[in-house]
């Protein structure tokens, strides 16, 4: 029996221009945040099995060091690629959009932020949610041995495209589905890794566009939510029009200056997969706002 996980499509998660570049740099990046991620996993799984089996444990650092660096490469090369290109499309009269040397550096400390977090929330959760597997073995089978734990250790992880192994049988990938045994060790990684990418780009994307309507002396911008939005209030903000730098209030009075903008704390629950953009506002807009006193 062969065990697979199909990937999510990224078709319908970004719209308006520039839609299909981003859903295409959205599903690249990640599968490169999933690679890095399976990578480290590899390094927290042969650690424990180290452990279990009393040898001689190497340090975790390097590895994680490496994740880390490694998905910060991912993010700002995506993420800045994304913000150049929306920026670009959002000038005026043909103007090239131009990336600051300080936006670049916040940019980078941003990322390093998030990599970093990803990496040390995925190494506790891998070992709190192992120790407790381990302890929960041993309390069962008090006899059982290292090696019968340093089995059960491998195959309570998740392979990638690999097939459900007989006992004795060595998994060849790490997978998005546990196998054999025990609950899953940490959550889906494909899952996590896509849902990290398509956050980025829209992100990115938004970024870019304020930066350039500022840039092109634009003075309002309008939110544009996408047709569903998971019941987080999103539409009910469609063609709401502000000043740029102003802030839009969502239903649950949380505020943000674009989808993605996170400068008071919106929470995680207003920017993961969110699918809204910001633009600029029609004349024809503008003048209706004025005229019925909504816009100064």
């Amino acid at each position: 029996m062969v065990m697979r996980t199909g990937e999510p499509s990224f078709r319908g998660t970004r719209s308006g221009p520039g839609a299909r570049q981003a859903q295409a740099r959205s599903k690249a990046m990640a599968g490169q945040i999933k690679a890095v991620l399976d990578r480290y996993l590899k390094e927290l799984v042969d650690e424990e099995v180290r452990l279990v089996r009393a040898v001689v444990r190497k340090t975790i650092q390097n590895a994680e060091q490496k994740a880390i660096d490694a998905l910060i490469g991912i993010l700002m090369t995506g993420g800045l690629r994304e913000f150049q290109d929306a920026g670009n499309r959002s000038m005026q009269n043909g103007q090239k959009f131009i990336i600051s040397p300080t936006f670049q550096q916040d940019f980078l400390r941003e990322k390093t932020v998030l990599a970093t977090g990803l990496v040390e929330n995925i190494r506790e959760e891998f070992q709190q949610n192992m120790g407790e597997q381990i302890g929960r073995w041993m309390t069962e089978e008090p006899g059982i041995t290292s090696s019968e734990l340093a089995r059960r250790i491998r195959f309570s992880t998740y392979l990638s495209r690999a097939e459900v192994l007989a006992p004795g049988q060595k998994p060849t990938e790490v997978n998005l589905q546990p196998l054999e045994r025990g609950p899953a060790i940490v959550r889906n990684v494909w899952g996590r890794s896509s849902l990290i990418a398509r956050t980025e780009m829209m992100q990115a994307q938004n970024q870019g566009n304020i930066k350039a309507l500022e840039a092109s002396g634009v003075q309002y911008v309008q939110w544009s939510s996408s047709l569903t939005d998971g019941g987080r209030g999103h539409q009910e903000l469609n063609g709401d029009v502000r000043r740029l730098g102003d802030y839009f209030t969502l239903p649950d009075g949380s505020q943000m200056r674009w989808p993605g903008d996170n400068s008071r704390d919106a929470g995680i629950k207003h920017i993961a997969n969110c699918r809204c953009t910001i633009r600029r506002p029609s004349r024809a807009r503008i003048r209706q706002l004025k005229a019925e006193g909504k816009l100064v």
